[in-house]
């Protein structure tokens, strides 16, 4: 309760000013941002006492009374007790000023803090999103570069995921990678390029008529985003080391009639030291067994399961190839299409298997020899 007159008020100065001065404005937001921050964590921390919430059920005519009566008492007890509130109140008002200068260091102290912790800290960072049966995946370079592959199927669930992701401070992502026009890999990122500077954008290069795609590419148009159509053979210099080496679509893929969204995905190979993730978007048994045939480097440390665990992706040859240690798969609590595949959980039964369903955002953190797994449940 303390913060909310906080909330309240840096964050309807940061809204005034930042129609007039927007800069300015987002300055004053980030003092707004302590209040909120406070607040989240409160309700989380509280959230975890046992028996936080209950339910009740729909309460009797009874209840409803005696909860009047309880309320009309408490403010009439109130009334009786103002006056010795009032001196309080006026006590408080005389050192106001000595209060507000040190409430306002505190405040620059708290946010220096929070600037310097949030900075690059020299690891690979790729972070699985939670956003329900979909796909959302962050990577923060040891440079400090940030891509977003992909934004999952709800624009609420993906800008929050990403404030929780990115420094408060930070509008900007140096790449963002499209790897198929699905909704569930699709739909949060239109959202995404109006509130965050996006550097260039990475897609397949396939047109789709829907209105969603159509919203895409006019907001890319107007934001003048540059844009670069992936192909297999491109490497991606990240930075500090870093290089994303995309395996697919290949001109055959692409060049093929039968080709479905789903097999033109673009597959990024990351790659850093000795670590390297495989994401792998929703391609299937077709595509996978091309890039076995294929003969490209395909080993990574991490591999981000295909198509949300689908029975038809993620085949034995292709576990076999990638030989991951570590398996991700983002997939939606009970989703309707009984995903992940029971076969599939068999074929990565020799690997360390996280689920978003079940774990939450799943990060990987690496220094390039070795990993670390953070989850969010």
């Amino acid at each position: 309760l303390p913060a909310q007159p906080g909330v309240m008020i840096w964050g309807g100065l940061a809204t005034l000013l930042g129609l007039i001065i927007l800069p300015l404005g987002r300055i004053v937001g980030w003092v707004a941002w302590l209040f909120l921050t406070y607040t989240l964590k409160v309700v989380e921390l509280m959230a975890q006492v046992p028996y936080a919430s209950l339910e009740v059920g729909r309460p009797g005519l009874t209840l409803v009374g005696l909860y009047y009566g309880l309320l009309v008492g408490g403010l009439a007890l109130i009334q009786r007790g103002m006056m010795p509130l009032r001196a309080m109140g006026r006590r408080l008002a005389r050192g106001l000023p000595t209060k507000a200068a040190l409430l306002a260091l505190t405040s620059i102290a708290l946010l220096v803090w929070s600037a310097a912790l949030t900075t690059p800290d020299g690891r690979l960072h790729v972070v699985f999103f939670d956003v329900g049966q979909g796909d959302a995946i962050f990577i923060e370079t040891p440079g400090g570069h940030q891509v977003l592959v992909d934004g999952g199927p709800d624009p609420s669930a993906l800008l929050d995921r990403l404030g929780r992701a990115m420094p408060f401070w930070d509008r900007s992502l140096d790449l963002v990678v499209v790897t198929h026009p699905d909704a569930d890999h699709f739909a949060g990122l239109v959202p995404a390029l109006e509130r965050y500077r996006v550097g260039q954008v990475l897609e397949p290069g396939l047109s789709d008529d829907t209105a969603l795609y159509r919203q895409w590419r006019e907001t890319i148009e107007a934001h003048r985003i540059p844009v670069v159509h992936a192909r297999a053979g491109m490497r991606l210099n990240l930075g500090h080391g870093v290089w994303a080496e995309v395996l697919n679509p290949t001109e055959e893929v692409l060049a093929d009639a039968r080709a479905t969204d789903n097999n033109v995905s673009i597959v990024l190979r990351l790659v850093w030291g000795k670590a390297s993730v495989l994401l792998t978007g929703d391609i299937e048994a077709e595509v996978e067994e091309r890039l076995v045939a294929s003969g490209v480097p395909l080993h990574a440390t991490v591999l981000k399961v295909s198509h949300h665990g689908s029975g038809y992706s993620t085949t034995r040859p292709f576990v076999e190839a990638v030989a991951p240690q570590i398996a991700v798969i983002q997939v939606g609590a009970d989703n309707r299409f009984g995903h992940p595949a029971p076969e599939v959980l068999e074929r990565l039964s020799g690997t360390k298997l996280f689920r978003t369903d079940q774990h939450g955002t799943i990060e990987v953190v690496t220094d390039g020899e070795r990993c670390w797994i953070r989850t969010s449940k």
